[in-house]
């Protein structure tokens, strides 16, 4: 359970973003290219997202627990708090719990059924670590297990720098970006954040190694600029990502409180995108 901890504190931590799953056949064929590319010399951590786009997925914890025998490697399950009420998402917590799931990412989710905040989603979390959870005036027993408590980062947000360091407040221990094509806008959120942080946060940063195909949902995620990295071949668009991604790990060297990796979003699980994702995370 610690050991996932000592990865996230490590020198540049990596993590891959494993397929939503709805069958099987979709989760075997990654556990495949993951085996067959040897992707175990690169990431040691492992997400499974949860409802992407609002789009229904199975939930995580058998798929994780199915994942990490196979793979040997530590999960993080996506959690999209604000899609259930609290007797669901405490529920969530406890199978989760009896699964060992490792880390969690606490987002708020593309459906919005509930009002939780993140904030009480984490003190949940953080409960189980006592082996019991304070709800409406009584104690509920519960496996002790301590989670590693993640966040959604979106370094071009309005007023990111407080949802960042309110996050911490609550407990969030690491951060995962979304897709990222800019070093700017996580470098000046970093510095901003970073005097008023005790201790040491670990920020995955998220991109993804083949754009082609995708240049337009990238451009409605992360907005489109003069001279944009995705009219660059493919070739130049990975030669891009090394220097971004270079200077944003450099972070690291200067600022005690923040400890910089990446994440890869593959998008599909096949030859050609797993390909891409080995030729940009063999160059650190």
């Amino acid at each position: 359970m610690k050991e996932i901890f000592y990865i996230l504190h490590s020198k540049d931590p990596r993590s891959i973003e494993l397929p939503a799953v709805r069958r099987w056949e979709t989760l075997e064929e990654a556990i495949r290219l993951f085996k067959e590319y040897r992707l175990d010399r690169y990431f040691k951590l492992c997400n499974i997202p949860q409802n992407p786009l609002g789009l229904p997925s199975a939930d995580t914890a058998i798929p994780a627990q199915y994942i990490r025998k196979e793979l040997n490697v530590h999960i993080i399950n996506h959690l999209p708090y604000r899609t259930e009420n609290i007797t669901t998402y405490i529920g969530k917590l406890i199978e989760y719990s009896l699964a060992k799931i490792e880390g969690l990412l606490l987002i708020s989710g593309d459906i919005k059924i509930s009002d939780i905040t993140y904030s009480e989603a984490a003190r949940l979390a953080r409960s189980f670590s006592k082996g019991y959870i304070e709800l409406d005036d009584r104690r509920i027993e519960v496996e002790r297990w301590r989670f590693a408590i993640g966040a959604g980062l979106l370094p071009d947000r309005e007023k990111e720098v407080n949802n960042l360091l309110s996050k911490v407040e609550a407990g969030a221990e690491f951060f995962q970006t979304q897709i990222t094509l800019y070093a700017e806008p996580l470098t000046k959120l970093v510095e901003k954040a970073s005097d008023k942080m005790d201790g040491e946060i670990a920020i995955l940063v998220g991109v993804i190694p083949n754009k082609e195909g995708i240049e337009h949902i990238i451009e409605r995620i992360v907005g489109r600029r003069a001279n944009s990295p995705l009219e660059l071949g493919q070739d130049k668009y990975i030669d891009y990502l090394e220097g971004i991604l270079k200077k944003l790990l450099e972070i690291s060297d200067r600022i005690s409180s923040v400890n910089m990796g990446i994440h890869i979003y593959p998008i599909r699980w096949n030859n050609e995108n797993i390909e891409s994702a080995v030729d940009l995370i063999s160059r650190f």
